[in-house]
């Protein structure tokens, strides 16, 4: 699991210009939404990365139209 949160962590602030804090910030909040993900059944350590890195991006911008998340 922690290489998903790692990829997930470094393509975001590959993505955003993020400070360190909120780049750890950031990881605090996905570990619980991955958790979230995974006790309700996925394993898929791609779509985990992807579901996590929709997750960042509207938890900064909010959600964009037509989203329904993953």
């Amino acid at each position: 699991m922690d290489d998903v949160i790692d990829r997930i962590i470094h393509t975001y602030g590959m993505m955003r210009s993020q400070s360190e804090q909120a780049l750890a910030d950031a990881r605090e909040s996905v570990v619980g939404y991955i958790a979230t993900l995974t006790s309700a059944g996925e394993t898929d350590p791609q779509r985990l990365a992807v579901c996590g890195l929709a997750y960042l991006r509207e938890r900064q911008d909010g959600a964009a139209p037509g989203f329904t998340g993953c």
